[in-house]
């Protein structure tokens, strides 16, 4: 007997998976429920930072998970990873630069 084949579904958030305007995520949920009807998965790939996928994801609890921040971070099933360098690297680097220039920098960090 073969396997069946798992279907996962990767959708985009703003304009796509969310109304741009409302944030209303109803009119996906037909196709939501079709895809969840037959095992598959829905993920959620986004710009948006961490804090702003976790509280989508938690507020939503449709996504089996995300990848956020453009690739910097990667959850499934609640397992968080952490794909880009770490904040003490970050500042380490932005120190490094402030020294070179001899000028601050201001980030987000």
């Amino acid at each position: 007997m073969k396997d069946k084949a798992l279907l996962v579904v990767f959708t985009d958030l703003d304009g796509t998976f969310l109304d741009h305007h409302t944030y209303d995520y109803l009119p996906a949920m037909p196709a939501v429920e079709r895809l969840k009807s037959t095992g598959g998965k829905l993920f959620a790939v986004s710009s948006k930072t961490l804090a702003e996928q976790q509280a989508l994801f938690d507020d939503i609890g449709l996504f089996d998970g995300y990848i956020a921040e453009n690739g910097g971070v990667l959850c499934i099933d609640g397992e968080l990873e952490l794909l880009g360098p770490s904040i003490g690297t970050i500042r380490q680097a932005k120190q490094a630069i402030e020294s070179a220039w001899g000028k601050p920098i201001s980030s987000f960090q």
